[in-house]
């Protein structure tokens, strides 16, 4: 009866929890979809913001699920009924003799449409809704019913993406992401979402591993990495940078017990760590020499130029010596001093600003003592690196941390780089099965009798470098 009942009971925490993860929430990330147009947007109760020059809020969202699509009417979002949008679509199929139309003697003339754009916009004052809209507009169209049944529903589609703004709400992951970024592919240094994908397949990434990753895609493969394992792992991130560049891990919105399996590490630190014993033994002296370094160098990317802290003292002014000068200096002198009280003022703040800094640097410090540690076991069970700078170095120095029959997984948008890299890794030795390939995509619309590749698609998705390391055994001879 107690297991039946505490079982009971475990599924409808289950259940509790998966609805409130799927439902959309105060101080979420959301990834809002508007045709092929996809924006990031934070939901917060009370803030408007701006998508396709229309400001509205989001505050309408909240509590419904993921992939609900909205209606935005007078700045506020309407969830839209089902069956709304096959009104306006039905208004395009023909009934009899679809096939046998063409638009061979049809012209794309102003006069085609009734309505003239001063009564349009008086329409949309009128409070109209785009579906309305649309409706008006295809009634007051000359040529609409003379169209083919394609032709219809193109028409429909480019007034509703002119005068609907009907957006969909959904959950930030890997593949919403890649699209997102894909307007903008020199940031993610044009890594397209199947490569990623072979990434993740050839890096073996499952959960309950330790994974170290260089990223400079925006922490999109970061992202990706925390996304696969779910909160059971490790993932230590190097970077090249004064502090590491994740918006991409941000977006995911993890939460934060998943977040404290993720650890930094800068790459200019990688030649301070040693090796560790297969017992995990080390000298004291090492682990104190490491840790000063630690603490140096977060002190020294935290520095931060003293100048304006003696800002109020050379504002101080004697007023015995200013009542002794010209009456114009007086009053220069008089706004000086008061510059120099409201500064004053400030200081609380500052002293505030600086102990959240000097927190922020121990819990840096603590990071990367934490990751000097999973990376000095030289038990990595995956080597991932998406960067825009060399690879050689970078492999050559982190392939010793990584535990034997392990896989090495290189990505490069070009080739040259990747050729180089494999060939000083045969040269060195300790890797097997070396691979370099290249993925071709192409998109395809499938349509009733439409079906074809999409004229614009990506020239290249960037290529992978794979290997597989070895154990070193070292053969004693008499």
């Amino acid at each position: 009866m107690c297991s039946t009942l505490y079982s009971f009971t475990a599924k409808v925490i289950l259940m509790m929890e998966s609805t409130c993860l799927n439902s959309i929430k105060d101080e979420s990330q959301v990834l809002i979809k508007k045709g092929e147009n996809i924006k990031i947007f934070r939901v917060k109760k009370g803030r408007d913001i701006f998508m396709d020059n229309t400001k509205f809020s989001l505050d309408g969202a909240i509590g419904h699920p993921f992939g609900t699509t909205f209606d935005v009417v007078k700045g506020t979002l309407v969830k839209v009924a089902n069956g709304s949008n096959k009104e306006i679509e039905s208004a395009g199929k023909d009934t009899e003799g679809s096939q046998l139309k063409d638009n061979r003697d049809l012209y794309d003339l102003n006069s085609n449409q009734k309505l003239s754009k001063e009564e349009i916009e008086r329409l949309k004052k009128d409070g109209v809704s785009g579906n309305e809209l649309v409706e008006h507009l295809i009634e007051n169209s000359l040529t609409f019913q003379k169209k083919t049944e394609y032709s219809k529903e193109k028409y429909i589609k480019k007034k509703k993406r002119k005068h609907v703004l009907q957006l969909t709400i959904l959950r930030p992951t890997t593949r919403l992401l890649c699209e997102m970024y894909s307007k903008s592919a020199q940031k993610i240094c044009y890594l397209r979402v199947d490569t990623l994908a072979q990434m993740l397949t050839y890096g073996n990434i499952h959960a309950g591993i330790t994974v170290a990753v260089v990223d400079t895609c925006q922490g999109l493969v970061v992202g990706a990495v925390m996304e696969r394992l779910g909160g059971f792992g490790q993932v230590i991130h190097l970077y090249h940078e004064s502090i590491p560049n994740r918006t991409a891990v941000e977006s995911y919105d993890f939460p934060v017990e998943m977040m404290k399996t993720l650890y930094s590490f800068p790459l200019n630190q990688v030649n301070t760590l040693t090796l560790k014993k297969a017992t995990h033994e080390v000298n004291n002296e090492c682990i104190s020499n490491s840790d000063e370094t630690i603490k140096d160098t977060s002190e020294q990317m935290d520095l931060e130029p003293d100048a304006s802290r003696n800002v109020c003292d050379a504002l101080i002014v004697d007023k015995n010596d200013i009542s002794e000068k010209r009456t114009d200096v007086d009053s220069d002198a008089n706004k000086l001093c008061e510059k120099s009280v409201g500064k004053n003022k400030t200081e609380g703040k500052r002293t505030h600003d600086e102990s959240e800094r000097k927190a922020r640097k121990e819990q840096r410090a603590k990071e990367w003592k934490d990751a000097r540690d999973l990376l000095e076991r030289g038990q990595l069970d995956c080597l991932i690196i998406a960067s825009k700078l060399h690879p050689t170095p970078i492999v050559r120095a982190l392939m010793k941390f990584v535990a034997p029959s392990r896989p090495i997984v290189v990505y490069s948008q070009f080739k040259e780089a990747l050729m180089d890299c494999g060939v000083s890794l045969r040269e060195e030795g300790g890797m097997v099965n070396y691979r370099l390939s290249e993925t071709w995509l192409r998109e395809y619309q499938v349509l009733p009798q439409r079906t074809h590749p999409k004229i614009q698609m990506s020239g290249t998705g960037g290529y992978l470098f794979t290997a597989t390391t070895l154990a070193k055994i070292s053969v004693m001879t008499e």
